[in-house]
C-alpha cells in the first residue's frame, strides 16, 4: 500500500500505522515502511485482527511530497 503525502518542512516526522496479521503459518508477518523507497522501519507483527497494533517510527524527510509505504 502506498500514498503521497506532503511534508509542509524539513525535519523528524512520526510515521505511526495500525496493523494485524493473518497468520498463514508459525512465522509472524513482516512490515516494512519506507518513505520515496528507503526503509524507515521494519516490524514483526504478531497483533490479531480482533486487536491490532500500532507501530510507531520517526525518520527525517525535507519538506515536499513524498510516498510512504507499507
Amino acid at each position: 500500500v502506498s500514498a503521497q503525502v506532503t511534508f509542509t518542512g524539513a525535519g523528524r516526522h512520526t510515521l505511526r500505522v495500525r496493523a494485524a496479521q493473518q497468520a498463514a503459518g508459525p512465522d509472524a508477518a513482516r512490515m516494512l515502511l519506507k518513505v520515496d523507497g528507503r526503509e524507515v522501519g521494519a516490524f514483526s507483527v504478531t497483533a490479531t485482527e480482533q486487536a491490532p497494533a500500532t507501530f510507531t517510527t520517526e525518520f527525517d524527510a525535507p519538506a515536499g511530497t513524498r510516498r510512504l509505504e507499507v
